[in-house]
């Protein structure tokens, strides 16, 4: 009889042990078929991040579906003010009461003061002074049908003045849309 157990035990643990590395592998499948969904949604950004659109078209993009873009490969404010001076477009001396209106508090306001994360000047004239370098390239960095150099100007007037930019009829952004909608031109 234990010889009969002993011929046994190996033919039944063959298929135990077949049984249980088809069992893990359809529970390995079954885990990565699982976890995929999580990864993509773990891995896919906020909807707008890496658009590269108009002002009115990002006023009124749905979160669904496709949007035709075009590339950008504009500067961060940071990027400009880590780039050596020499650089520039536009000399990181030049005031920017010359650049844009109205002009902030203090007349020798330059443009490289304004990017300087220290000095604690207004998100939306900063990101407007990196829209208007960007523009300023040659060839640009974002597209004058995106974001040019007048359309930088007129995002800072309105703000300044109204307190808010109006990208479309009836739209009104506040400083925290303005910033992100320009942050989508940024590369």
């Amino acid at each position: 009889m234990s010889m009969d157990g002993e011929r046994q035990e190996p033919a039944a643990f063959v298929p135990l042990a077949s049984t249980n590395v088809r069992l893990g592998r359809r529970r390995l499948l079954r885990g990565s078929l699982g976890a995929a969904p999580v990864l993509m949604t773990l891995a896919s950004g906020p909807v707008s991040a890496g658009l590269c659109t108009t002002g009115s078209a990002f006023g009124s993009m749905r979160p669904s579906g496709t949007q035709a873009t075009i590339t950008c490969g504009g500067r961060t404010p940071a990027t400009w003010f880590a780039t050596p001076y020499g650089h520039w477009p536009i000399s990181a001396n030049a005031l920017f009461q010359t650049c844009f209106t109205p002009s902030l508090t203090g007349t020798n306001v330059t443009l490289k003061d304004v990017l300087d994360p220290t000095k604690g000047y207004n998100l939306v004239a900063r990101n407007c002074v990196a829209a208007l370098l960007n523009a300023s390239m040659s060839p640009p960095l974002t597209p004058a049908t995106i974001l040019g150099v007048a359309y930088a100007k007129a995002i800072w007037s309105a703000y300044a003045t109204q307190g808010y930019f109006a990208p479309t009829a009836g739209v009104q952004w506040t400083s925290a849309k303005i910033v992100e909608w320009i942050g989508t031109t940024y590369a």
